[in-house]
This record gives C-alpha cells, structure tokens and sequence, in this order.
C-alpha cells in the first residue's frame, strides 16, 4: 500500500466518525412528543353543532382541524357532513342544515413545531350519539 493510501483510510474514517457524531447530536437535542387529544360534541342542533378539543399540550389545541361524520342507519359508510378548525382554547363550530342522526367527530392528527420541540397531536374519535 502506498504512503498516500496508508495516510488516506484512517483521515476518512475520523471524518466519517465526526459526521456520525455531529449527527447524533443534532438529533439528540430534539424532542419529540406525542400528545394525547380528545374530541368531543358539546351540542348538536338542527343548524350547528359545537364541541371542543382538549390535551395536555396547549399547542394541540389551537388550529386543529375537526371532522363532523354522520352515521347512516343502513350501515354504509359514515358520511362526512361539515369540517372546521379549533380556535385557540380548543373549542370548534360547524354551522349546517343538518338531519337528526347519529353524529361523531375526529381531529385529526397534526404535527406542531415548536423550537427545538416537536409535539405529534394524536387523532382522536368522540362518542356517537343521537343530535
């Protein structure tokens, strides 16, 4: 072996062990954190139904997107019937035209960022019931 390639190897080595470590690093300080969300229906009437948003990070509550889904009595896939997105406490509202049925809601899972924070807001189902 060469005197070029015998000083070369240990060079690329102790490079790629810096990368590997800087890496690491870099990926040690970021925290990631899953948070539990929980949906609910507060009040369903003929023209709104109103409900909120609630976790243990603030962030999880604001700006979350809620889905309103209408469960057909035939057993057919429940039917999306309105969307909306939480305020900054959590609390959401969707004006409509809506049947008496059997409603539920979903938030959706989001992925908040916050500095060198990462909060992953879980999806969350509420009850079912009659409006």
């Amino acid at each position: 072996m060469s005197r070029s390639r015998s000083f070369l190897a240990p060079v690329l080595s102790a490079i790629a062990l810096s990368a590997m470590v800087l890496a690491g690093s870099a990926i040690g300080h970021a925290h990631v954190e899953k948070v539990k969300s929980t949906v609910t229906i507060k009040s369903g009437k003929g023209t709104e139904f109103t409900g909120k948003v609630t976790a243990a990070q603030k962030k999880c509550r604001a700006g979350r997107k809620v889905k309103l889904f209408m469960e057909p009595y035939s057993g057919g896939a429940d039917e999306l019937v309105g969307s909306a997105k939480t305020n900054a406490s959590g609390a959401w509202r969707i004006e409509g035209s809506f049947m008496a049925g059997i409603y539920h809601a979903q938030a959706i899972a989001a992925t908040v960022h916050a500095g060198d924070d990462t909060f992953r807001c879980q999806v969350d189902l509420s009850v079912s019931a009659r409006y």
